[in-house]
């Protein structure tokens, strides 16, 4: 624990406390956890920390690690706070302090390892972001949201609830698959959310995600 928020502080300049415990448990599927982390805000920020989370979890395959394969079963986010504000003269809290400049890493052989992650869940994600100039605070919410998919080239089903300034929403439905995504090909959409008392359904492609077209 001592370690990561050494680096971090290194790295940004501000405090990261993990209060919790950070647990690894050994298997064939091994689980990282972490518990209470907190990371702080700019000094002259509305509150003392800009991010708290209550626990984060990952469990991965072993195996596959060997051949450079990264193959994530799940990974759990639960209560996760974070403060996004300016102040009067539209400084952000997240432009951290200048960190040294990295050594230039050595040139990489081949594409870069794209991980599976089968299923993902999230609870309790609280984000709000105040504008110091303009006075405005927007606050989204999400109370639940789970993202599954068996790999990388099979469709993305998910199912999200939550509210933007306290106007609830939902939504439902399925995306391509990652894998086709990544290469630019036609990227089908089948999505229903509800909001503000309507519903809305989206079904089709987008025929050139990367392009946005």
């Amino acid at each position: 624990r001592g370690l990561i928020a050494e680096k971090a502080k290194e790295a940004t300049g501000r405090e990261l406390t993990i209060a919790g415990n950070l647990e690894l448990k050994l298997s064939l599927q091994p689980t990282i956890s972490v518990a209470g982390v907190t990371f702080a805000n700019a000094a002259w920020g509305s509150r003392p920390a800009m991010v708290k989370l209550e626990r984060l979890e990952a469990e991965v395959e072993l195996l596959p690690l060997i051949t450079g394969d990264i193959q994530v079963n799940r990974v759990i986010l639960v209560g996760l706070d974070a403060l996004l504000e300016t102040d009067a003269k539209g400084r952000g809290n997240w432009e951290f302090q200048a960190a040294p400049e990295p050594k230039a890493a050595a040139p990489s052989e081949g594409a870069a390892t794209i991980p599976v992650v089968k299923k993902v869940r999230i609870e309790r994600v609280r984000v709000t972001y105040r504008d110091g100039k303009a006075g405005e605070k927007i606050v989204a919410v999400v109370d639940s949201l789970d993202l599954g998919a068996d790999s990388l080239s099979s469709p993305l089903k998910l199912r999200l609830a939550g509210s933007y300034n306290g106007a609830a929403y939902q939504a439902a439905g399925e995306v391509g698959a990652l894998s086709a995504l990544a290469a630019g090909e036609p990227f089908p959409v089948d999505l229903t959310a509800e909001a503000l008392g309507a519903t809305v359904a989206v079904k089709g492609s987008i025929a050139r995600p990367q392009a946005g077209k």
